[in-house]
């Protein structure tokens, strides 16, 4: 009865020894997929900050544009006023359109550009 009971006992020994076996290697399983979880959270994080980073500099943009336009819309307002009052104003259609085309700055490749078209026309 002893020998049977050392066989169980030993039977069972390597069964348990078995399942812990089995257990560690989920268990290193379980922590390289966490560690890989935890690596790509990271990365998402990261580029989390940094797309909040470019929103803020293209909120920052939109919103000096949008100043520049009211700067502009203001000085269109006062051009059309004083051209308007100015004795000898043209009443053309195109007056508003002129006049707005000469306070939008021109980069000095268009002027040239233009000058090249009007000297070859």
């Amino acid at each position: 009865d002893a020998r049977t009971a050392v066989q169980n006992m030993e039977r069972d020994k390597h069964v348990v020894e078995q399942q812990l076996a089995t257990l560690t290697q989920q268990l290193q399983s379980a922590t390289q997929s966490l560690a890989a979880h935890e690596q790509k959270l990271g990365e998402a994080q990261s580029n989390e900050q940094r797309m909040r980073a470019q929103l803020r500099c293209v909120e920052a943009q939109v919103s000096q544009l949008e100043l520049t336009k009211a700067q502009l819309e203001t000085q269109l307002q006062q051009r059309l006023a004083s051209a308007g009052s100015a004795p000898g104003a043209p009443r053309s259609a195109f007056a508003p359109v002129a006049t707005a085309a000469a306070s939008v700055p021109v980069a000095p490749a268009t002027v040239a550009a233009e000058k090249r078209v009007e000297t070859e026309t």
